[in-house]
């Protein structure tokens, strides 16, 4: 049976999240880290389907943070600053609609260990759920400069490398690079585009850490580039960083 961390993309969890995994695993259980906009779990129902019948789960962490720019953007959608696809607006902004006008932040806690009762009683799972948020300011996070180059990676299992590991050996900034993680990568989709169009990152890397992801990442890219999506890169977490 696994533990499954779930948790935001937001780069300066990067460290935070390599120790989170590391306390979890001390009793000898596998810990799974999932990682998208928001840690929303509902975004995340056919990778956390795909875990229960490879391995199963008796635990699931929640790790939500302060200063969550995927609470900015479901703030700015609420109010009509933002528009959003059907798929985004199901899955991440209509979950907070009673919640508009409160500290989505706070709010966000909520909402996600709702979620996860709710998609633990549809999988079956008979697992403990918690919700353990982060506070930014406490976890001696450095602030970007300015001019920082931001990068996003997307794979499967780069936790298993470590996050920071991962990031580094991509030739990249431990507190500048965003990370999602998830088995079922097309469930990304749309927090692949809140990086693009709403934080403004270009550099988007789906990493493989082996020759049979490269065939699968080839696919998920060919589609997302038919998606219009075309700035997508495949990149191999063993090369070199791109000139």
């Amino acid at each position: 049976m696994a533990k499954v961390l779930i948790s935001c993309m937001e780069r300066r969890l990067n460290q935070e999240l390599d120790r989170m995994a590391k306390d979890m695993a001390k009793d000898g259980s596998e810990v799974i880290v999932l990682r998208n906009a928001g840690a929303n779990v509902g975004g995340l129902e056919e990778s956390m389907r795909e875990i229960e019948e490879m391995a199963g789960i008796d635990q699931i962490v929640i790790a939500t943070h302060d200063d969550c720019g995927a609470m900015k953007f479901v703030s700015g959608c609420l109010d009509g600053r933002y528009t959003y696809d059907r798929d985004l607006g199901s899955k991440l902004v209509e979950p907070f609609e009673k919640h508009a006008g409160e500290n989505l932040d706070i709010a966000n806690q909520k909402v996600q260990r709702s979620r996860a009762v709710d998609l633990s009683k549809a999988l079956g799972l008979d697992a403990k759920i918690e919700v353990s948020p982060i506070s930014v300011g406490s976890i001696g996070v450095p602030k970007s400069t300015n001019g920082a180059h931001h990068a996003l990676l997307v794979g499967s299992g780069i936790y298993k490398m470590g996050f920071e590991k991962a990031i580094r050996k991509a030739g990249l900034e431990t507190f500048e690079t965003y990370v999602i993680d998830a088995p079922v990568l097309s469930e990304t989709m749309p927090d692949i585009k809140i990086a693009k169009d709403i934080l403004g990152i270009s550099d988007i890397r789906v990493v493989s850490l082996n020759q049979k992801q490269e065939a699968k990442n080839a696919k998920f890219v060919e589609r997302a580039k038919g998606m219009g999506m075309k700035h997508l890169k495949i990149y191999g977490i063993k090369d070199r960083a791109p000139a």
